[in-house]
């Protein structure tokens, strides 16, 4: 079976086992405090996937991209994928057919959809054009049939007739909505961390979990706010626990006196890599190239060992590296 990740890839087998993200509270709200990572459940799904994993039944590489490459090319019979890798297969011409995870678990569903900006100048023509052109029939039929997603557009919902989006409609029936809180973005790097650990056995899944939850629920607790951080590729070599960690307090920048913050110099093996200004220990507030946020990552080089030095302007956004 081809696997193309270790975390919101795997939901269906996580919950199967009882894993979960955030409980809910009396009012069916997600709760940030109440964190399954290191729950019985989790923990147990993780054991197996591990288990599996060293017994030759699963495979270790769960890079998606080669593992999709694999699938379309008919050289692994099973694969846990979203729909929007579905034309590729269809371009492969490879056999195939969609079905639900078995058992009790369920994946994650996301959705996608039009918001008009409070302080646009055309708010009313904004309005009419969504709800005269976007929201209809015709229009909701085409996006389901480019995107070969199921239409949340009941009217459209009902007119679809497509075996592949009416079988990704039925495996995503008891799905979960990816969790919309600010928690959420804190839990990503030190949940994947804790599987592949676990998953390469180099530690044994409930330590792993256990302290990966410890983490998650400091950051929650206490989520860096004012922390101003350099994350990527470099952080492991820098004194993190592993590499894109935006709360890792190893590679926190300090504040100068010029008001730019600066970290560095980090020592550094040569070869390539890649960075992002992080705010606040998290990803919800981050800077790539151009100062953009949610922008692509900076790249730069070492040819030989060597040392690399970062300095953020807050006020242009913009992240200067210096490498020697």
């Amino acid at each position: 079976m081809g696997i193309t990740g270790a975390t919101n890839e795997l939901y269906p087998l996580f919950t199967s086992f009882g894993g979960y993200l955030f409980a809910r509270d009396a009012d069916g709200n997600l709760n940030p405090d109440d964190v399954g990572i290191d729950n019985e459940g989790m923990i147990e799904a993780v054991q197996w996937l591990a288990t599996n994993a060293a017994n030759g039944n699963l495979p270790t590489d769960w890079d998606g991209e080669k593992n999709r490459a694999l699938f379309e090319t008919g050289k692994v019979p099973f694969l846990m994928d979203g729909p929007s890798s579905l034309q590729r297969y269809r371009d492969a011409g490879v056999p195939y057919a969609i079905t639900n995870f078995p058992g009790d678990g369920y994946p994650f569903a996301s959705t996608q959809g039009f918001f008009i900006n409070a302080w646009s100048e055309n708010v009313i023509l904004s309005q009419a054009f969504l709800h005269g052109l976007i929201a209809s029939e015709e229009t909701m039929l085409q996006l389901s049939e480019a995107g070969q997603r199921s239409s949340a557009y009941l009217p459209a919902r009902d007119k679809v007739d497509e075996a592949d989006v009416e079988a990704i409609a039925e495996a995503g029936e008891n799905a979960a909505m990816v969790p919309a809180i600010h928690a959420r973005d804190l839990i990503w790097g030190a949940w994947n961390d804790a599987v592949v650990l676990a998953r390469d056995g180099k530690e044994d899944p409930g330590t792993a979990l256990k302290d990966a939850a410890a983490r998650i629920r400091d950051m929650v607790a206490n989520p860096l706010t004012g922390m101003v951080n350099v994350a990527g590729s470099y952080q492991a070599q820098a004194g993190c626990a592993a590499d894109w960690q935006p709360e890792c307090a190893a590679t926190a920048m300090t504040e100068g006196d010029d008001d730019k913050y600066h970290s560095g110099p980090f020592n550094l093996t040569a070869g390539d890599y890649e960075a992002k200004v992080a705010l606040d220990g998290s990803w919800t507030i981050n800077y790539g190239a151009e100062g953009k946020q949610d922008g692509p990552s900076y790249k730069f080089s070492l040819t030989a060992d060597g040392t690399a030095d970062f300095t953020f302007d807050p006020e242009t956004k913009l992240l200067e590296i210096v490498t020697n």
